[in-house]
């Protein structure tokens, strides 16, 4: 071989090696861009499942806190109709006293000392 053949050999190897060398720095370059995104995006990803693990928990606290709410007001409401029932007896009780008692005193056969023991024993409110 000649020397300008060398010469042209070595030019030739040198451009190859620099595009190799080109090629090298894109597929590299890819996969860093490839690795940036993967990160960018997972980090995207943390923020809205921390994001809604804030809420789930958010949410399972107020659930709690309805549910204590539900079930005291359930308790006030057990309450209120077992006093409403008590009231009832009660309210029961003195309609038919009143009845009686008008019946006996609209009775000429009744007399003060029979009407004073009717009141007497009448029912009482406590």
């Amino acid at each position: 071989m000649t020397t300008i053949e060398n010469v042209i050999g070595l030019i030739g190897a040198l451009g190859g090696a620099v595009g190799a060398a080109g090629g090298l720095s894109v597929f590299v370059g890819r996969r860093k861009r490839k690795a940036d995104t993967a990160a960018v995006l997972t980090g995207t990803a943390m923020t809205l499942v921390n994001e809604l693990e804030d809420q789930v928990s958010q949410a399972r606290s107020e659930t709690a806190a309805a549910r204590e709410e539900a079930a005291a007001y359930r308790r006030e409401v057990r309450e209120g109709r077992a006093e409403a029932a008590e009231l009832r007896t009660s309210l029961r009780e003195m309609v038919i006293f009143v009845h009686r008692l008008r019946v006996a005193v609209l009775d000429d056969k009744t007399s003060r000392d029979q009407l004073k023991a009717m009141v007497s024993s009448a029912p009482t409110d406590g």
